[in-house]
């Protein structure tokens, strides 16, 4: 064989070997990929958790048609936890004696949003939701027909979780549908749903973990009592109302709220349908009524009442126009409330129409494009109320006389108006919004002209715009306004002139004397413990 073909054949050779070689290192690295990953689905799968749990249907409305076949059915689901609103929590931190606490059950709606995971029951009612991230989670247990439950803030571990054992956290408030059952297990328990319509003429009880359906116009007729257990659910049809004639009971003070929601089964919480509204009405013999513990969400006007010395306490309430309103009556009280996301600027989160001798006290007034309205009402008292991101804090029009003392007016385009023939007496508040108090006259007809001014002492104002503005009121004299022993946030005259509108931008408006003035802030204003 000649040289030049033995150098050719050697040269194959060597290829040969290196094409093996790279093969042989190709396949090593692709083994040791693959342990790689089967290693790192087993370490993720080791890191996730399940939830294992039970589920009962319990007919006790004494109708066998309600009986159920076994526990199958039931949709068990995984949320997220709602999101609180972050100006409520601050407010809560830092002034606890105001409104209410605010816990996932103010805010959480498993129709705001979609679930993690969920799982149907078996006909033993057991269920187990697995692969779940840990965390946690707000689980929902429901059934048409007999509505659903809910077990907020559970903490899934790694690993296995027992619904009430082990690692699973369950901050659900007391008295929800849980019992414990022989295996230690804590059962959820669901129950048919009641349907009220018309009028109802006995006694009524809403029972701990029930759901009841208004699905028209339902009235409570007068002689008779209504009571409303914690953790009960009513859910109102859209446009419609629950009208009470009736003596009212509540919860305790500490003994857990109820729930009043819309009925509307849209899936979008931004295309909910509210229902109208819990309309409290004055009736023969009534004695001076108490509303606590409730939270309603998703409706036009809340709470409505024209029952004389009506007591609305202890409310988280959501509404898009008004959150409570008292009509023609006397000596109410609002106090202790969360009142939000209302949006019509005609109508206060909090309204007191034609009813003297009203307090509304120790609320927390946030996203609302009004705060409170106060007309045609004399010895109105407004105090220790914390108003944050609203159009206007409070409103005072028409006949009105109204002590404002103590409150925080905060991120609002304006902090208090006083017009159309309002007097209004200001000591003590906090002042952090674009412009403090604005005395002034709506433009219409000469019916709402008058005497309209305020007095405002020992009030810190920090304001963008105006820190008071003193226009003109049709009808009325020239005259003066008493703001003395203000804190201006400055000791500089000129600049303290600045951010006042009065007899000195135009000769018609109201004089504003705010000499002598504080160098140091007020103390004790704004908010306080009581």
């Amino acid at each position: 064989m000649c040289i030049v073909c033995v150098n050719k054949i050697d040269e194959e050779r060597m290829k040969d070997k290196s094409f093996r070689k790279v093969l042989a290192t190709i396949l090593v690295l692709a083994v040791l990929s693959a342990m790689l990953l089967v290693s790192a689905c087993c370490n993720k799968e080791d890191k996730l958790g399940t939830l294992s749990g039970n589920v009962v249907l319990i007919n006790d409305t004494g109708n066998s048609q309600f009986d159920p076949i076994d526990y199958a059915g039931v949709t068990i689901s995984l949320y997220k936890l709602a999101e609180p609103d972050t100006a409520v929590v601050r407010i809560n931190q830092q002034h606890p004696y105001l409104g209410v606490i605010v816990q996932q059950e103010m805010y959480f709606d498993h129709r705001y949003q979609q679930p993690v995971l969920s799982v149907s029951s078996e006909p033993d009612g057991s269920f187990k939701l697995v692969k779940i991230n840990p965390g946690s989670y707000n689980l929902v247990a429901k059934k048409d027909g007999w509505g659903y439950a809910y077990l907020y803030a559970l903490d899934i571990s790694e690993g296995a979780n027992t619904l009430g054992k082990d690692t699973c956290n369950d901050k659900t408030p007391k008295g929800l549908a849980k019992t414990k059952s022989d295996s230690g297990k804590e059962t959820i328990t669901l129950y048919p749903e009641r349907q009220l319509s018309g009028f109802g003429t006995s006694d009524l009880v809403f029972l701990t973990s029930r759901h009841y359906v208004v699905t028209d116009d339902f009235a409570v007729m007068p002689g008779t009592q209504v009571k409303f257990e914690r953790n009960t659910t009513i859910r109102i049809n859209p446009h419609k109302e629950l009208v009470l004639y009736s003596n009212l009971e509540c919860p305790a003070p500490g003994g857990g709220f109820f729930r009043i929601i819309s009925n509307d089964k849209t899936a979008v919480a931004d295309t909910l349908t509210p229902f109208q509204r819990i309309r409290i009405a004055e009736a023969v013999g009534l004695q001076p009524q108490v509303f606590r513990n409730a939270i309603i969400r998703d409706s036009y006007s809340g709470v409505v009442s024209n029952s004389s010395g009506l007591t609305v306490s202890r409310c988280f309430i959501s509404s898009r126009q008004t959150a409570v309103s008292i009509y023609n009556t006397t000596d109410n009280q609002i106090v202790n409330c969360v009142l939000c996301d209302g949006k019509n600027s005609s109508f206060g989160a909090a309204m007191n129409d034609g009813s003297p001798s009203a307090i509304i006290q120790n609320n927390i007034i946030v996203k609302n494009s009004l705060g409170i309205f106060i007309r045609n009402s004399v010895d109105v008292e407004v105090s220790n109320n914390y108003f944050t991101n609203c159009g206007m804090g409070l409103l005072n029009q028409m006949d009105v006389n109204t002590s404002v003392m103590n409150n925080t007016f905060s991120d609002c385009t304006v902090g208090i108006r006083n017009a159309n023939r309002a007097m209004m007496y200001a000591y003590n508040n906090e002042f952090q919004v674009m412009s403090g108090i604005c005395n002034e006259r709506d433009t219409g007809t000469s019916a709402t002209a008058g005497i309209t001014q305020f007095q405002a002492n020992n009030n810190n104002f920090r304001c963008e715009t105006w820190n008071v503005y003193a226009a003109k009121i049709q009808g009325m004299p020239t005259f003066s306004l008493d703001c003395t022993n203000n804190y201006w946030e400055t000791a500089d005259q000129a600049a303290i002139r600045q951010k006042i509108f009065d007899s000195q931008n135009s000769s018609s408006n109201a004089t504003v004397f705010f000499i002598p003035y504080r160098n140091g802030k007020v103390l004790n204003a704004g908010v306080q413990p009581l």
